[in-house]
């Protein structure tokens, strides 16, 4: 199950970012002597989104570990989460800046984060051709199948990275 998982989040991640808005690609510096702030990333985005008439509703971000530690450690997600009834599961790691926040390390190559709305992507799965033997060498049964999955941009204005700061001043 985890080699799937692993494709999944790197097939996603791979159609997110071919679909991007080329004037929404930007790097987001997790590491090295000027890293950025996540916080006032996810807020910029947010502008984005909202300029793009995309529901508050649902918004997520998934980042690489580096930048899940800079969010951890930041004072307002401490702030935000602090007592939150809400349970961790699937690589969430809560909110931020109206954002759900997920980590996994298969981002794309050179991607840090991703955030969007899932109005902007699809993603479907499915096991085909399953079927069941009984194994050869131990008791029990075995079971195998093909796993098929695809996924597609469909509103690349509403999935990006977060814009740069001269971007939203010059439009």
């Amino acid at each position: 199950m985890q080699a799937l998982q692993v494709a999944a989040d790197a097939h996603v991640g791979s159609k997110m970012l071919a679909g991007v808005l080329p004037l929404n690609k930007v790097t987001f510096p997790a590491l090295g002597g000027a890293p950025g702030d996540p916080f006032n990333e996810l807020v910029d985005y947010s502008v984005v989104l909202d300029n793009a008439d995309v529901p508050a509703l649902g918004r997520f971000a998934v980042v690489r570990p580096e930048v899940k530690a800079m969010i951890l450690k930041h004072d307002k997600f401490i702030a935000s989460s602090y007592g939150s009834a809400q349970p961790i599961q699937n690589g969430v790691i809560g909110s931020m800046a109206g954002f759900t926040i997920a980590s996994t390390p298969h981002l794309p190559a050179g991607v840090n984060i991703i955030a969007g709305s899932p109005i902007a992507t699809t993603f479907g799965d499915q096991l085909v051709n399953i079927e069941s033997f009984r194994h050869l060498t131990k008791f029990g049964d075995v079971v195998r199948g093909l796993h098929v999955a695809g996924a597609k941009v469909i509103r690349s204005e509403r999935c990006s990275s977060p814009p740069r700061a001269d971007q939203i001043a010059n439009g």
